[in-house]
């Protein structure tokens, strides 16, 4: 028996070495001969480098901005100092809408990122006080024009209360340098150091004698309070810039150079002018002409004022106004007028939110109405409120009226293409402005605070914003510009001076990536306004009444949509142009509808030619939209239900029903939602149903082609992320096996977790559903995938594949040789993995940090404040794939507003290809190995029954 024991661990000893060989040997021989075959064979696609056809104007933007970025560098380098390193300072008209390039003057790293603007308002040459300009973020900036010209530099202290920046403008400077230069060139050395007629006294030092970078920092600045020992450690980090002013005498000789004083955080702290090979600190003068709108007429010439061009932005400020009374402040605009019979006056019809008017109606204030085309105030009625909580019902009328004929024709020459008859649809990442007012931001307490001084109102109107769309639906859009308080019921209007929707509000929510703000979709104002209008049109004179839309007259109304819908079908004539019906219904409109039986959808007439026409819905909540389903509307047909849960009125149940010819149930399909009047921000969800032609196809813009491109997945509630495909091949049973890049997110921090999803998610259960979209089709369809890697990379990116016999395009990467700062791109996120609704922003490549590494571009998000990480990929102007952000790999160094991200290439896909293969063979080795183990197992139970049966 003791034998048998020996022998017995004998054979355990020699069969785990036996295997330990077999496996070091089927590694060795098929991994790598694997791994050769699939790094030898990786196919990557480049786009083609487009030096060559890239604009002479597109050349110019690059060649300045990065002129710019490398002076400035070099200042921050080494301190130096050259008047000449920058053009020569001159004074602007500045008009609204003007593009601006910004740069931020980090002190941390030294890469002074790139930024894009617009100026936000009307600025005279002469004036002297502070211009606004639109621009993401609050940081330290100092600002040029498209030519390369230096226009200002940030506040040293913003209004954070505001997202409107305020710079100091090159006019002021050059206006205030030109007086002091009158006053003082005259004098001589010797009485530089007088104290002068206005009693301030100029500190005054020798070029030689003077330390530039050991003053005390001035009063003006938020951290003034630094005793003498802590000025030696900061003095290294305080920086001038060097400018020049031409002298109005036309005399190269007096010129007048000057620094730019910036104090330990790299903000604007002063002026130090050049005279005399003195150095002569004007920064409290400074400060004081600051302060005022206008300068001296007799003091400075003033040139002749450009003649300011008819544009979309001046015509849309034309019918553009502040709404006010007491202490509220709104914004509106024309949207309808029309002559008051048998008299010369004309009724205008003002746009703007019901919550701007619901505080004037409930405490029957007076309205003022105020337009600088108009010239004057004017007081103005209520016309009618709509009064459900509907959010994007937040609608509101004003009237009031004008004698004047030669405005009424103008305004009624700017409607025509505000509003035009054929509506181009707005797009994601298209370019839009927003205008509004906002109550100003007082310079003169900034740097001169009085502790007894009055506040007195101060109201800057139509300002300018400038931004991208980045999500839309029926109802709302979503763009990257944050409105300021008075924003409210301003227009959002698109390039070509077309009113796209209403301002209404800023969203501040858990689930959105960031503050971004929402308009009303003009669209969906439109279908609200003709059943106002309607309402109104028997009783004219009752104004102010509160127009609700949850009257028997309401429902009658949908209930007639439904019918025109359906008619609209029947009667549709399919062809490429025409736009197939749509139809939308919000959760308290199908909850008052369903009352008492479901809203239906019976079959259709069976037309050939509508065989490819399906019914798609769409349910669109809490700032996400889902496609439901999409049916064939001559097979089958649904019904609607909504209904107040009887336990939870918090909550609302949608329940679908789809049904055959014969009138058996198919599918049912059920929502548990939120109810919007328990809910902060009042944003119901809403059903949205429309016909789309399978056949129709159309012109793919870069938007539609990164929309497209972008590969959503889940696996359970765990494990979810999104990515491209970079490669395909075609199968001999006529279907693509495709290749995606993804990124890998984990929703749980727990580490058991993670250690099951990593034994189970991904190396044994490494399937996962994909969503695609087909902007086409306007359609979403599912793949399965396969995940290939045991741990993501350092950029927290993985590699799938999945199998189709739907040809989805491959996305090109763009050689990092190729990128230039002030190049424009888009980057996305998906917020919710389980459905596909990615939000798309545009920007620019700020700053190359390694041009084989890392890049930087510009954002809305200050995501150092963010818990949740947050991926971003991204994409060139013309759609092809350059890199990916990873929040936790960020370089905590980088200013706030901008994001660092990684440039992706071949050798990144090479590495995740050889963890790929990794992973296969290891799947292989687990099963061999188990297999081998049970034999085993199995021959040590049968071997007694063996021997016993031997003995027999």
């Amino acid at each position: 028996m003791n034998i048998f024991r020996i022998n017995k661990k004998n054979y355990l000893l020699i069969s785990i070495n036996l295997l330990i060989l077999i496996v070091c040997a089927f590694y060795y021989f098929n991994y790598k001969q694997t791994l050769i075959s699939a790094t030898d064979n990786i196919l990557v696609k480049y786009a083609n480098s487009n030096n060559d056809i890239i604009n002479k104007e597109k050349k110019n933007k690059y060649t300045i901005i990065k002129d710019i970025q490398n002076k400035l560098k070099k200042i921050f380098d080494n301190s130096q100092i050259n008047n000449n390193i920058f053009p020569k300072i001159k004074k602007y008209d500045f008009h609204k809408g003007e593009t601006v390039y910004g740069f931020t003057l980090d002190i941390n790293d030294n890469i002074k990122p790139f930024q894009e603007g617009i100026i936000s308002e009307e600025y005279e040459q002469n004036q002297s006080n502070d211009l606004s300009i639109s621009i993401k973020g609050k940081n330290n900036k100092i600002f040029f024009n498209e030519e390369g010209e230096f226009i200002g530099i940030s506040y040293p202290k913003q209004s954070q209360k505001m997202e409107i920046n305020y710079i100091i403008p090159s006019n002021s400077i050059y206006n205030f340098c030109q007086i002091v230069n009158k006053h003082y060139i005259f004098l001589s050395q010797n009485n530089l150091n007088t104290e002068y007629e206005n009693n301030i006294y100029l500190p005054i030092y020798d070029s030689d004698s003077y330390n530039l970078y050991d003053d005390c920092e001035s009063s003006t600045d938020e951290d003034n309070n630094i005793s003498d020992s802590e000025i030696s450690k900061t003095s290294e980090i305080r920086k001038l810039i060097p400018l020049e002013i031409e002298s109005e005498t036309n005399n190269p000789k007096q010129n007048i150079k000057l620094l730019i004083k910036l104090n330990k955080n790299g903000k604007f702290n002063g002026l130090i002018q050049i005279i005399d090979n003195k150095y002569i600190d004007f920064t409290d003068p400074f400060f004081k002409f600051f302060k005022l709108n206008y300068i001296d007429e007799n003091a400075i010439k003033e040139p002749k004022k450009p003649p300011y061009p008819e544009t979309f932005i001046e015509n849309i400020s034309k019918i553009t106004f502040s709404i006010e009374f007491t202490n509220f402040l709104g914004s509106g605009f024309i949207y309808k007028i029309e002559q008051i019979p048998n008299t010369n006056n004309y009724k205008y019809y003002i746009l703007t939110n019901t919550h701007v008017l619901l505080p004037a109606e409930k405490e029957n204030a007076k309205i003022k109405i105020y337009n600088s085309y108009f010239n004057s105030h004017k007081d103005a009625e209520i016309f009618t409120i709509i009064d459900n909580s509907e959010g994007f019902d937040d609608i509101g009328i004003l009237t009031f009226t004008d004698n004047n004929h030669k405005k009424y024709k103008e305004i009624k020459k700017i409607l025509k293409t505000a509003f035009p008859d054929k509506f181009i649809k707005p797009e994601i990442q298209q370019t839009v402005y927003s205008m509004g007012s906002q109550e100003s931001f007082k310079s003169e307490n900034l740097f001169f605070p009085k502790s007894n001084e009055q506040q007195t109102r101060s109201i800057k109107r139509n300002l300018l914003k400038k931004g991208d769309i980045t999500q839309l639906n029926e109802a709302i859009i979503s763009f990257n510009i944050e409105i300021d308080h008075g924003n409210s019921g301003g227009p959002v209007f698109d390039e070509k001076g077309q009113i796209i929707g209403m301002n209404r509000n800023t969203i501040n929510n858990p689930i959105a990536t960031d503050n971004f703000s929402h308009a009303i979709n003009i669209l969906h104002i439109q279908k609200r306004l003709e059943e106002i209008f309607s309402q109104h049109q028997n009783n004219p004179k009752n104004i102010k009444t509160i127009t609700s839309l949850n009257s028997e007259k309401h429902k009658n109304y949908l209930m007639q949509k439904i019918t025109n819908f359906k008619q609209n079908f029947n009667n549709l004539e399919i062809n490429q142009d025409q736009e197939t019906p749509n139809i939308i219904f919000s959760i308290d409109e199908l909850t008052d509808l369903t009352n008492k039986n479901p809203i239906s959808f019976p079959l259709l007439k069976n037309y050939p030619n509508k065989s490819k026409i399906k019914l798609k819905i769409k349910l669109v909540y809490n700032y996400h939209q889902q496609q439901i389903i999409l049916i064939d509307p001559q097979k089958e047909y649904i019904e609607l239900y909504a209904d107040i849960d009887n336990k939870n009125k918090s909550k609302i149940n949608l329940k679908i029903i789809r049904k055959n010819k014969n009138n058996k149930i198919i599918d049912l399909l059920q929502y548990s939602l939120d109810n919007h009047h328990y809910l902060s921000n009042k944003d119901s969800a809403f059903i949205s149903l429309k016909f789309i032609d399978l056949t129709k196809t159309s012109i793919h813009t870069t938007k539609q082609k990164i929309m497209d491109s972008l590969i959503v997945w889940h696996q359970d509630n765990q494990i979810s992320g999104n990515g491209i495909i970079f490669n395909k091949v075609k199968t001999q049973d006529n279907q693509y096996i495709y290749y995606v890049l993804s990124t890998y997110e984990e929703e749980s921090d727990n580490i058991l977790v993670n250690l099951y999803n990593f034994l189970f998610k991904r190396l044994l259960q490494d399937k996962n559903e994909i969503i695609i979209y087909n902007s086409d089709q306007e359609i979403y369809k599912k793949e399965e995938g396969t995940i290939h890697n045991i741990f993501p990379n350092e950029n927290n990116l993985i590699l799938m594949t999945f199998k189709s016999s739907e040809n989805y395009p491959v996305v090109p990467f763009k050689k990092t040789s190729d990128l230039r700062v002030g190049e424009d791109i888009y980057y996305l996120t998906n917020l919710d993995n389980y459905d596909h609704n990615p939000q798309m922003f545009k920007s620019q490549i700020s700053s190359i940090i390694n041009k084989n590494s890392n890049f930087v571009f510009d954002s809305v998000f200050n995501l150092k404040d963010k818990i949740k990480n947050i991926n971003f990929i991204c994409f060139d102007n013309e759609g092809n794939f350059i890199g990916i952000n990873f929040f936790k790999n960020s370089n905590i160094n980088i200013p706030e507003n901008f994001i660092q991200a990684k440039l992706i290439s071949d050798i990144h896909l090479k590495k995740l290809f050889k963890n790929s293969i990794f992973k296969e063979n290891l799947n292989i080795l687990i099963s061999v190995t188990f297999i081998f183990m049970l034999m085993i197992i199995i021959s040590f139970k049968l071997y007694p029954i063996i021997l016993e049966y031997n003995k027999l």
